[in-house]
């Protein structure tokens, strides 16, 4: 799964809304993905499909932030989503792309070399557009462990990022963080951050998402890796 994949099923999670997944890659109304299909309605874009949502069951699971809070909240999911998702992509589709295709999803090595003539050229110019792909690899892993580590000090002690409630910043949070730690090569120094202990209280804030709406984990890695 893709970070915003991940963001919008924890907040379906959260919400114990059903849903079915439909593993059709193809990029829906906006060509990307997520995008649903609910009572004939099409949609793309994982914070336009919560802001549906919300207004359709009357959901708000932000409801006890303050005005001030709501946009702090906001400030910081878009830091991550805006920001630390693009270095992350640029971590795995272009310093480590051939780790990510061989060790995390297991492609033939000789079909790596297809994956570049095909698909980095697109990668690198979708990075270079953003500004990302202008960085050496070095000063791109500084930003990601610079990243990191000011996320640990906006956490604290605190049980989720604003407080002992779950938000819709914490669904943000997971979907990129998630894959950082689980689905990025163990080469890369901002999976390493989170892997050696140094920010424990960032992986135990992962584990206490994964524990509480991710019951099925193991399950679903299993499933994958048949």
């Amino acid at each position: 799964m893709g970070h915003f994949v991940m963001k919008l099923e924890t907040y379906l999670r959260i919400n114990k809304i059903p849903f079915q997944l439909d593993f059709n890659y193809e990029g829906g109304p906006k060509n990307k993905t997520p995008w649903i299909e609910y009572n004939g309605v099409t949609m793309g874009d994982s914070q336009l499909i919560i802001e549906y949502f919300n207004k359709k069951f009357n959901i708000d699971i932000n409801s006890h932030l303050s005005k001030q809070e709501r946009a702090i909240a906001w400030a910081i999911q878009k830091w991550l989503e805006e920001y630390t998702y693009w270095l992350n992509v640029h971590t795995r589709w272009n310093i480590f792309y051939g780790d990510t295709l061989t060790k995390l999803l297991d492609v033939p090595k000789y079909l790596v070399a297809f994956w570049k003539i095909f698909n980095q050229a697109k990668v690198v110019k979708v990075l270079y557009t953003v500004g990302i792909g202008r960085h050496s690899d070095e000063e791109v892993h500084q930003m990601m462990v610079k990243d990191l580590r000011q996320f640990s000090e906006i956490l604290g002690d605190k049980k989720y990022i604003m407080g002992d409630k779950i938000t819709e910043t914490d669904c943000a949070a997971f979907g990129v963080l998630s894959q950082i730690r689980w689905c990025t090569p163990e080469s890369c120094p901002g999976h390493q951050l989170l892997t050696n202990g140094e920010l424990k209280n960032v992986t135990d804030y992962l584990d206490r998402i994964k524990d509480t709406y991710w019951m099925d984990w193991d399950e679903i890695l299993a499933a994958v890796k048949k």
